[in-house]
């Protein structure tokens, strides 16, 4: 109740915002992954037991195959109307999915997906730490910003978990993509200034709305006796929306999840998980290939006389992001 009271109070505070950027200050443990700057927040910790690319690990199985999850007959699903996951979700018709403010049903007598299906009411092992923001049933930004998610970059991250799963029907995460678009930075005359790179590219108030191609992979750790068994997942996703502002709809976010049972047969015992993905995205790579040219073209577009901290990008190239809001195992039991 009181995360719900909690997370009612900041909707009011940012009534009126649409695109997730900004945020509070956070304090936790080392890094608060609260950064004005946008290259500040990716969250790398891989725990060393399943860092499966490193040389020491607890890893039983190390030549395992990948599993290309196929969308018919493992039932994968990207978003919440999809088929798949009506089939999956045996509640799924006394769920809204685009209300994640409170668990109480809504006036259509419909109850809220995430917050009726989180890991933190399932077992309560799952309040605690950093990474217990994926676990709260907040599937979505809601004007909480980087406290809300956490933030990944290709090489993702691996974390173990402090129970086992007995049994799941279906696996789910829900997410949204961003490419960079603020940074802080230092200018030629060793000034800090803040850049928003969405003006700098277009050299007007407009966002970086776009599409990209997301190829997840998502690694389940199954303990046993020696270690754990690694169970790798693959799937790509087409036309994934980025840098879009939220919408009542949330059809900016990606729900996506399979069925267990078939091409993965079981994860009983699953102890840890990892998720690390691969983009393909053309305006990022036309902003990257282009920088020189754009910084030349800003320095005479009388635009930036009045926006003269965005006149020019400096840096690094502009980086890529998934934004992860939820893992979830509904209807799970944990030992």
């Amino acid at each position: 109740m009181k995360r719900f009271l909690y997370k009612a109070s900041l909707i009011l505070m940012v009534c009126g915002l649409t695109a997730c950027g900004y945020s509070l200050n956070e304090l936790y443990d080392g890094d608060s992954f609260n950064s004005i700057n946008f290259a500040d927040n990716y969250y790398t910790r891989w725990d060393s037991d399943i860092a499966y690319k490193e040389a020491k690990n607890k890893i039983t199985n190390p030549g395992v195959k990948t599993i290309n999850l196929d969308k018919s007959t493992d039932y994968v699903f990207t978003k919440f109307s999809d088929d798949n996951f009506s089939l999956v979700e045996p509640s799924y018709h006394n769920y809204i999915y685009n209300n994640d403010y409170s668990e109480t049903e809504d006036e259509s007598g419909l109850y809220p997906y995430g917050p009726n299906n989180n890991l933190s009411d399932i077992d309560d092992s799952f309040r605690y730490g950093f990474i217990s923001r994926l676990f709260d049933g907040e599937l979505f930004c809601d004007g909480n910003y980087e406290k809300a998610r956490v933030q990944l970059n290709t090489n993702g991250f691996g974390r173990t978990l402090n129970k086992e799963l007995y049994s799941a029907s279906y696996f789910a995460i829900s997410f949204k993509t961003s490419i960079e678009f603020r940074r802080v930075a230092q200018n030629n005359d060793g000034d800090e200034i803040n850049i928003d790179i969405a003006r700098w590219w277009l050299g007007n108030g407009e966002n970086l709305a776009h599409t990209c191609d997301i190829g997840l992979t998502i690694n389940f750790y199954l303990k046993n006796e020696n270690g754990y068994e690694r169970v790798p997942i693959f799937y790509e996703i087409s036309d994934v929306p980025c840098n879009y502002s939220d919408d009542s709809q949330r059809t900016n976010y990606v729900l996506f999840g399979f069925e267990i049972g078939n091409s993965v047969e079981t994860l009983s015992r699953c102890a840890g998980i990892s998720i690390e993905y691969s983009y393909e995205d053309d305006l990022l790579n036309q902003m990257n290939a282009d920088m020189a040219a754009k910084n030349l073209a800003n320095a005479s577009n009388s635009y930036f006389d009045n926006h003269e901290s965005d006149r020019y990008l400096y840096g690094d190239e502009i980086q890529h992001s998934i934004l992860l809001y939820e893992v979830m195992f509904p209807h799970s039991i944990w030992h």
